[in-house]
């Protein structure tokens, strides 16, 4: 599998150095599409500009073909491809490099291995011979405690002074009590099994029930222990590279000129939308892309605590027409980011969600920010998602492997694909090492980057589990 790795490397590698345009950007494309080379700091940062400049040739070009400035746009874009196709060059070339170094430690491990299995096999043989001897000295060890035993026993006077009495009814439970003791022991045993066969029968915990509810996988998020910290192979830097790649994904797939605008939600409660939603905004804060985290879980927000900012005043309090836009924003720790709070808990919030007032917030937020994200209320607690999505006309889809609910799953995206809206995807989070999924969250240790600031899951945002109403 590694030598076919590095081949299919050196072809890529091959193709990228083609003198023929054609060839070469599509080696670009296919190297893009490798995680390997995509998670690249500085590979992104210039499939960014790229995106960016050609955004803006095509805007110019589609207003007027004699634009002053399209003859600079057309530079930079041919100067940002040749410098991504030098920057994709070297990455694919540190992958063979690595992949030769694991062969080469493969094959040494391979005679390693050879030579221990020799001398394991002259083991064996040794210490069977040691554990016969051991037996037979055994043996003749308790045949010599027996003839010592019997040259010194002689035999007395023996006399019967009385019989044992028979006891008048047996020992122990009887017959009935044993048939109901059995009964009920099988009842439990049958009822909780039953019980466990349903409840992992409701839930989500294979790739083909995701395939069935007719959604693609764009990200994988690993399982991180309560206190921020992950145990296994995994470290909070395989959390740090799997929210990277997910923004990766979620710009690939979005496609669209201007600005992203993303509504986050999940079939029900636990699941972590809110966990993925504050720390995939703050994924493109780093990526220097100004941000705005709004919190529209109306019913239950606490991203405020996440980010030890005031929860009022709010969203509900600026849709009630009780302040205006300016107190509402609030800046964070990073400087790219700016959050919206839930603001004061209402009975009217979910027709304030569907208000004028909110689509004008809406429309006036996309020329001020270059990415939204909407973390809403779960769709089983009521219409608050199917508004907000249909608004935003962007949906990601949060999935929690074996606690996710089936059933409820299916019947919200049913509703949800009669609405003029694009599902861009699920977004699997807490899973495991013993998952199918594993191998999409693989980090190798010791590639941590150390000479930028790594943004760190928000600790205190719970992964998987309901946050309490805030206070």
């Amino acid at each position: 599998q590694l030598e076919a790795e590095r081949r299919t490397d050196e072809s890529l590698l091959a193709a990228l150095r083609d003198r023929d345009s054609s060839v070469s950007r599509k080696a670009l494309q296919t190297a893009l599409a490798t995680p390997g080379v995509a998670a690249s700091p500085s590979v992104m940062q210039l499939s960014t500009q790229l995106y960016q400049y050609e955004r803006a040739r095509d805007s110019l070009a589609s207003r007027s073909t004699s634009h002053p400035d399209l003859p600079r746009l057309n530079q930079l874009v041919s100067s940002t491809e040749a410098d991504l196709l030098h920057a994709v060059q070297g990455g694919v070339q540190s992958a063979i490099a690595s992949l030769e170094g694991r062969i080469t430690a493969m094959n040494d491990l391979r005679a390693r291995q050879q030579q221990l299995s020799t001398s394991e096999e002259e083991e064996a043989r040794l210490t069977e011979r040691v554990d016969n001897a051991q037996k037979v000295a055994d043996e003749l060890r308790v045949e010599y405690q027996k003839a010592k035993i019997a040259e010194a026993v002689t035999v007395g006077q023996v006399e019967i002074v009385d019989h044992a009495a028979l006891p008048a009814k047996p020992a122990g439970i009887g017959l009935p009590e044993q048939i109901a003791l059995g009964l009920l022991l099988g009842l439990m045993l049958g009822s909780g099994g039953a019980f466990l066969a349903e409840r992992l029968g409701s839930t989500i915990a294979q790739r083909v029930q995701v395939e069935q509810l007719g959604m693609s996988v764009i990200g994988v998020i690993t399982h991180l222990d309560r206190d921020g910290a992950e145990t296994g192979m995994k470290s909070p830097d395989a959390v740090v590279e799997a929210f990277r790649g997910l923004r990766l994904s979620l710009v690939n797939e979005y496609g669209a000129p201007g600005p992203l605008v993303i509504t986050v939600t999940s079939p029900g409660s636990g699941d972590g939308k809110s966990f993925v939603s504050s720390n995939l905004s703050l994924a493109f804060a780093y990526a220097k892309q100004r941000t705005l985290l709004v919190d529209a879980d109306l019913r239950r927000g606490a991203l405020h605590r996440v980010l030890n900012l005031r929860r009022q005043p709010g969203l509900t309090d600026f849709l009630a027409g009780d302040v205006s836009r300016a107190p509402v924003v609030q800046t964070t720790s990073h400087p790219c980011l700016d959050f919206i709070a839930s603001g004061t808990r209402r009975r009217d919030a979910p027709e304030l969600l569907g208000s004028a007032a909110m689509t004008d917030l809406v429309t006036s937020l996309r020329s001020t920010y270059e990415v939204i994200v909407v973390d809403t209320a779960p769709l089983g607690a009521g219409v608050d998602a199917l508004v907000l999505a249909k608004l935003a006309r962007n949906l990601l889809m949060v999935l929690r492997l074996g606690r996710t609910d089936r059933v409820l799953a299916e019947a919200k995206l049913e509703i949800l694909r009669r609405l003029p809206l694009r599902l861009l995807g699920a977004v699997l989070n807490d899973v495991r090492d013993e998952s199918e999924y594993r191998a999409y969250a693989y980090y190798m240790d010791g590639y941590a980057l150390t000479n930028e600031p790594l943004f760190r899951p928000l600790a205190g945002n719970k992964q998987g589990v309901g946050s309490r109403p805030a206070r």
